[in-house]
């Protein structure tokens, strides 16, 4: 698919100068809804690129919980040894 947009600035010209607008405005008009569509809509490769970076980004999201995870899960065991330690040395004295 071409990054181009189709935009008719013949048929805006004459549909404004139908409507009553001077032709010079109409031009004009038609040049400043070109420059618009150019410059601020988005492409399919531009789609595809956030498409991708967002792909990459869940995945290291991913990877990153499973390695916050992992620690916590370590961290709670840990905090249960120490806290059965603790429990033992109580009741022993």
């Amino acid at each position: 698919m071409p990054d181009t947009i189709i935009f008719d600035s013949l048929g805006f010209v004459k549909r404004g100068v139908e409507a009553g607008a001077s032709p010079e405005l109409a031009e004009w008009l038609a040049r400043e809804q070109a420059h618009l569509l150019e410059s601020n809509l988005a492409t399919q490769k531009d789609i595809e690129g956030l498409r991708v970076a967002t792909q990459t980004d869940l995945a290291n999201l991913g990877s990153r919980l499973i390695k916050c995870f992992v620690g916590a899960l370590f961290l709670s065991a840990g905090l249960v040894v120490a806290g059965v330690g603790i429990l033992v040395q109580v009741l022993l004295s």
